[in-house]
């Protein structure tokens, strides 16, 4: 619950900020929970490929401001407004 809360936090204040926020999580489990919880996008290996390129397309866009990643951002990731990673 601790970092539940941490994450709430930071994930507040840098939106505040209009920062853009990647949360990189390395199991699946937490990173499901942490999305549903924090109410954003969970980008994981079981997600597809044409709905991956969809949340990154939005994030590019500026439609949303965070997303949790798993390992599957070891693949190249073209997100350069990023400016914030948890």
């Amino acid at each position: 619950m601790y970092k539940l809360r941490a994450l709430k936090f930071l994930k507040r204040i840098h939106e505040a900020r209009g920062d853009k926020i990647l949360i990189f999580c390395t199991r699946s489990h937490p990173l499901i929970f942490f999305a549903e919880k924090l109410g954003i996008p969970a980008i994981h290996g079981e997600v597809k490929t044409k709905e991956r390129e969809f949340w990154f397309d939005c994030f590019r866009k500026n439609e949303i401001h965070t997303l949790i990643l798993s390992t599957v951002s070891d693949e190249a990731i073209d997100l350069p407004t990023a400016n914030v990673g948890i």
